[in-house]
């Protein structure tokens, strides 16, 4: 009886040791590069997707949208006319950078221009955008760009109210859809849905 007590305490002992290892490896002691090496995840792997939109933001007129999508590092702006449906490049984003370098002597890149927004005139032949505390303003034909440099103190209050703005646009009401090619509204769920970043990849 004794030897069958402490044959049954061995195992036991044995049976202990062995879940406390496996726990150990389940669950190793984080060091702080592990949690470096997380905060770094999406600049590793941001450069493996392709076609991710981002918030996309209407133009003036509200006949068209635009939202920028990621291709392999690079970000892309995409125009979309809101009645077809139709897509295409909003702008030549290589002339636009050169012209940028070439004016304020910076190294700015065509895939990943600093800026997520802009404004594009009604006829379509300027792009009006903010990097910092410049304002600029680009010829679309020729790609000549001048820049005005504002107070930081009252471009905040401007751009709160170009904001208030933007927000307007964004939300469109019921008064303002119109058909598609095939005759069916572009309704306020469907837009909805377009600023959540859902039925938007339909256009990608």
């Amino acid at each position: 009886m004794s030897r069958i007590g402490a044959l049954t305490r061995a195992a036991w002992r044995s049976a202990t040791q062995t879940l406390a290892k496996g726990s150990k490896s389940l669950h190793p002691t984080l060091a702080p590069a592990d949690f470096k090496r997380a905060l770094t995840i999406n600049d590793r792997y941001g450069g493996l997707t392709v076609n991710v939109p981002k918030m996309p933001f209407w133009l003036t007129g509200g006949e068209a949208f635009v939202y920028r999508r990621t291709n392999h590092g690079e970000q892309q702006f995409m125009q979309v006319d809101a009645a077809t449906g139709f897509k295409r490049p909003a702008f030549d984003q290589a002339r636009l950078a050169a012209a940028l370098n070439k004016v304020s002597h910076e190294s700015y890149q065509a895939g990943n221009l600093p800026f997520d927004r802009f404004e594009l005139s009604e006829d379509g032949r300027r792009l009006d955008f903010q990097i910092e505390d410049t304002r600029w303003s680009c010829d679309l034909a020729s790609y000549d760009c001048t820049s005005t440099t504002f107070d930081a103190r009252k471009g905040d209050r401007e751009s709160s109210a170009t904001a208030t703005r933007r927000q307007r646009r964004t939300t469109p009401t019921r008064a303002t859809r119109r058909p598609t090619a095939n005759g069916s509204p572009i309704s306020r769920t469907a837009t909805f849905s377009c600023a959540a970043r859902t039925d938007c990849r339909m256009f990608l």
